[in-house]
């Protein structure tokens, strides 16, 4: 990070938090929707049925500057305790489109807008990653109020900080789903071919995806 160099940047803007997202997984839902709800900065309680993962709307300003920045430091504390943490003090060149797992990238694609995953997706590589748990899902039972906090923090110790009550409700009851007709389980960590009587093949290597996804294909005839 080249703001690490005791370069001479005047620098006194914090950095903008915009909106905390938060993403159900598995059927649950947020506000009583089972998609991705974005928190704008009025929002501090939100009821939540299962389980969520966080994201982040924010980026930084110099103070002579109007172009966008990418955040230092950004920090999630759950129930007060410390429960992510990401800091770009160096980026391996090697592994820098890994930058589209630590997105959600879903947004990125569509507006451009930088929101950052406060959770660290099965395979993704880069070494920004000082507090991480594996999965970054947070469960809230019914009844049950969690406390969040998100911080993002500029080289220049300059900060900003949202707090949002994450109140349990109960679930409801999924409706049935008929299984699946086609398509294949796809795990990001293992080779994948898919081949059908066409002469059609589609050989995906390891680590070719970020997490596990459900490959819509017809029946998989090879996989290794």
């Amino acid at each position: 990070n080249p703001l690490l160099w005791d370069l001479e940047v005047a620098d006194d803007r914090a950095p903008q938090l915009n909106a905390v997202w938060l993403l159900p997984e598995g059927g649950s839902e947020v506000d009583g929707r089972a998609v991705p709800v974005r928190l704008d900065a009025d929002v501090n309680r939100v009821e939540v049925a299962g389980r969520v993962r966080v994201a982040a709307e924010a980026f930084d300003r110099l103070s002579a500057a109007h172009n966008v920045c990418g955040v230092y430091r950004i920090a999630v504390a759950l129930d007060s305790m410390p429960w992510f943490e990401a800091v770009l003090d160096t980026l391996d060149f090697s592994v820098a489109r890994d930058m589209n797992a630590h997105a959600y990238y879903p947004i990125w694609q569509e507006k451009r807008d930088q929101i950052h995953r406060l959770h660290r997706l099965p395979g993704n590589r880069l070494p920004i990653y000082h507090r991480a748990s594996q999965s970054g899902l947070i469960e809230v039972l019914p009844g049950q109020t969690r406390h969040l906090q998100v911080e993002v923090v500029d080289v220049h110790g300059n900060r900003a900080a949202r707090s949002l009550s994450l109140v349990g409700i109960p679930q409801p009851a999924a409706a049935p789903e008929d299984p699946p007709t086609f398509g294949a389980a796809l795990r990001y960590d293992e080779a994948f071919t898919y081949a059908d009587s066409s002469g059609l093949r589609v050989d995906i290597p390891a680590d070719a995806f970020y997490e596990d996804t459900w490959f819509l294909c017809g029946p998989a005839i090879g996989q290794g």
